[in-house]
Order: C-alpha cells, then sequence, then structure tokens
C-alpha cells in the first residue's frame, strides 16, 4: 500500500495480498484513516480461536493446519494471497500464518503469566509491540494460537503485516 495524497493505494499486482513492509505507527495510521484500529493481543487471540478452545484454531491435530494456514513446510517463503485457505468459524481467513500481525499492545514476555487475566491489555510500556500468528516462513509450532513473538515498532519486515478491528454499527 502506498500513501499518496492522504490516499492509501493498492500497488499494482498485490490485490488480494497482505500489506508487508510496514511498521507499527504505519499500521495505526493506515487503521484510523480507516476509523479503525490494530487489535490487543487478547482480541486478536479471540478473534482467532472462533470460540475454538485447541492449540491451533481448528483443534489440536497439527496436520490439519496446511488446510488453514500458509507456513514454512509449504511455501516459497513469499506471502500468498488472503483467503486461499479455509477460514476459521468466525469466517476470518489467514489467523495463522502467512503474514505475522502487529498487535496494539506493548510485549513483555512475561505480561500473562503476573497480570489480569480477563481480557489483558498489556503492559503500559517497552521497547518492543506485540505480534501474533505466525508466518509463511514459521514453522507449525509457531503458528499456534497462543504463540506470540514482537518487534520493535519502527522495523518492517516482508512477513509482518496487520489486520485491522472496526465497530460493527
Amino acid at each position: 500500500i502506498e500513501k499518496m495524497d492522504e490516499v492509501y493505494r493498492v500497488k499494482p499486482g498485490f490485490d488480494n495480498y497482505p500489506v508487508v513492509y510496514v511498521t507499527w505507527g504505519g499500521a495505526m495510521a493506515f487503521c484510523e484513516w480507516l476509523e479503525g484500529r490494530l487489535p490487543t493481543e487478547a482480541e486478536w487471540e479471540y478473534a482467532c480461536r472462533s470460540g475454538n478452545s485447541g492449540t491451533y484454531l481448528f483443534g489440536n491435530n497439527e496436520k490439519e493446519l496446511k488446510e488453514y494456514a500458509w507456513y514454512k513446510d509449504q511455501n516459497n517463503n513469499s506471502p500468498r494471497k488472503v483467503g486461499e485457505k479455509l477460514p476459521n468459524e468466525f469466517g476470518l481467513y489467514d489467523m495463522l500464518g502467512n503474514v505475522w500481525e502487529w498487535c496494539a499492545n506493548w510485549y513483555d514476555p512475561k505480561y500473562y503469566a503476573n497480570k489480569e487475566k480477563n481480557n489483558p491489555r498489556g503492559p503500559a510500556a517497552g521497547t518492543a509491540r506485540a505480534l501474533r500468528g505466525g508466518a509463511v516462513n514459521s514453522d507449525s509450532d509457531e503458528c499456534r494460537v497462543t504463540t506470540r513473538s514482537a518487534l520493535v515498532p519502527f522495523d518492517r519486515h516482508n512477513s509482518v503485516g496487520f489486520r485491522v478491528l472496526r465497530v460493527v454499527k
């Protein structure tokens, strides 16, 4: 996506692909432009689980992951078009694999062991922002619902993107 004169446009040939090479601030700006926001880690996990309590969004059988996610065992290390795999029970595609997704939270690897359990918002400050979901270059264990990662907010990568959270009126 390119920002030109306060309008975001998809680069030709990249329709239906996830946005990549975007900083956390760039993802936030795009979300605000759409009158949305980045999800918190808790919101992201809730959406990914879609009512399931398994290791993956579909249950616990790792062999089924290839039906729902692009990850290291089956890809050429480049993000794929969104929606080529099965959706979760909420109808959301690519919650696992394809690209890591920026979350609104600061990252603390020990935060969830010591803090609130009901819709936690993460630490108030930090040096890195949380990522969820795994990517095309991730092993299957990095594509679990609970897997967390982090990246400094001004960094960008070809396997990091985001998801917009919007309130439906």
